[in-house]
This record gives C-alpha cells, structure tokens and sequence, in this order.
C-alpha cells in the first residue's frame, strides 16, 4: 500500500487563517460550483499554508480565497461557457467581492509558488481525470504514452514518482466491481431461482453482460474448458461457494474480453 500524506494539514500557527480562506471559498463553491471546486481549493489553501514562509500572512484572506478560486478556474477551463459549472472571470471576482486584478494577480502567484502549469493534474477536478490527456502522457524510453496502457506495474511506478494522478488499473477494477454489484442487485432472483432448479446437477452460472442473459452449464463441462490455472482456481471457489451455501457465478464480457468469478450467497435478502 502507497502512503498518503493528509492534504489538509497545517500548521498550528496558520489553522486560523487557513480556516478564514477556506470558509470564504467554501461558501462560494457551496453557493456558485460544486464539492470538487470546494476540496481542491481548500486542499490549495493548506498546500500554501504549509509553505515556508506562507504566503498567506500577506494580505487579505479575501484576496487569497478569490485567487485560490481563480486558479482553479483557469486549470479546469471554469471560465469557459461550454463547461459546466461555468462562471465568467469577472463575475467570480465581483461575486466573491474582489477586483479581477486581485484575483488575476493572486492566481499568478500561487500558479509560480507551486509551479501549475495548464491541466496540471494536481488541480484538476476528479470528474475530469479522465478526459486531462496531460495526466496520463509520461515519457518511457523516449517516447511519450498514455500510462493508463500500461501495465500496473508500470503504472505504479509512475505513481510513486508522482507522474500520474493514481493508479488507473485499480480505477478500472473497482468501476468492474461497481458493474457486477448492479447486476447482481437487478437479478439476483433470477440467479437463484435458476441455479435452485438445478442445483442437483452441480451448475454454475455465467451471466453475458452484453446479453444480460444467464446461461447455466454443467460444473464439470465447463471446467474441462479451462486452461489448467484457471481450473485450479475455479475449483477452490466452487468447492468453497457448496461448502458456504452460495452460488458460483462467472460474468463473462465479451466486448473486453474479460471474466470475473463471484460466489454469492443464497440466502441473500434482496429488494
């Protein structure tokens, strides 16, 4: 496991002053943007406040909210109209109650001390990631490519000398997950209700998720199918779901060319 350093702290002699920002800007993502705006800029805020020395004593906290705020906009294009949320750069200032040449003047500050360039994934919303192709282009023996490509090995190594915002083959199998978690809440009763009605014969079921269909095979046969490896592991979680009262279920996506082996149990409530 990777460790992470909290974000949010600061020093105890700036906790009132980051506290002072940060509700400013808080209020005005609350009110004018959204919950992304609202982390970054306070993950900002203590970024500046861990500095030595902290920019922040100088000036009003005002100031530093409206130029937080501001250079967050110009990283994820807030100021551009066919975004969403969208404000303009004169409006974010008058509404949070500075000049744009405060904010703007801010905003360049902040961009040097902590050297963002534009799309720098540090700053941008999550929601975005995926579409900020400058995240993910690192440079491997000369060439630039997309690490999301890459092995996970790879891409965790990447992300430990912080070239990539996390590791995207993980994002991927906990979207998986995601997947086959709704597939077993819409049809779990029809999972059980068929693997019950011929449960004698020692089933297991595989669900097509481009279909959405379930098939049921003889445990055996479809065994014989595999590749040694994964007969091995098919015959421990089979063996393991009989021994646990559950069902063995294999989600096969023919599109990506993947499966996934589930065991699940049958006397799960579900509404």
């Amino acid at each position: 496991m990777i460790a992470q350093k909290d974000p949010l702290k600061v020093p105890e002699a700036m906790q009132a002053l980051y506290d002072e920002i940060t509700a400013i800007s808080n209020a005005f993502c609350e009110e004018h943007l959204n919950e992304e705006y609202r982390e970054l800029a306070r993950k900002m805020t203590a970024t500046l406040a861990r500095k030595r020395p902290s920019p922040l004593v100088s000036g009003h906290a005002v100031s530093w909210a409206a130029g937080i705020l501001y250079t967050l906009a110009q990283v994820n294009f807030l100021f551009d109209k066919s975004q969403s949320p969208h404000i303009r750069a004169d409006e974010l200032c008058k509404r949070i109650g500075v000049s744009q040449q405060t904010a703007s003047g801010r905003a360049q500050k902040i961009r040097a001390m902590l050297d963002i360039s534009m799309m720098d994934f540090h700053w941008t919303l999550p929601s975005r990631m995926d579409k900020n192709s400058m995240a993910w282009s690192i440079m491997v023996d000369g060439l630039i490519v997309d690490a999301r490509r890459l092995p996970r090995e790879m891409q965790e190594i990447a992300y430990r000398k912080g070239l990539i915002p996390y590791i995207h083959a993980d994002r991927n199998r906990k979207d998986a997950n995601d997947v086959y978690d709704r597939i077993i809440e819409q049809h779990f009763n029809e999972m059980r209700d068929l693997y019950l009605k011929i449960a004698d014969q020692q089933p297991i079921l595989v669900f097509d998720i481009q279909k959405q269909t379930i098939y049921a095979y003889s445990y055996q046969k479809y065994k014989s199918s595999l590749n040694q490896e994964n007969q091995a592991l098919l015959e421990e979680q089979y063996q393991y779901a009989l021994k646990n009262n559950q069902m063995a279920v294999i989600f096969r996506d023919t599109e990506q060319g993947g499966m996934a082996l589930y065991t699940i149990n049958l006397e799960r409530k579900n509404g």
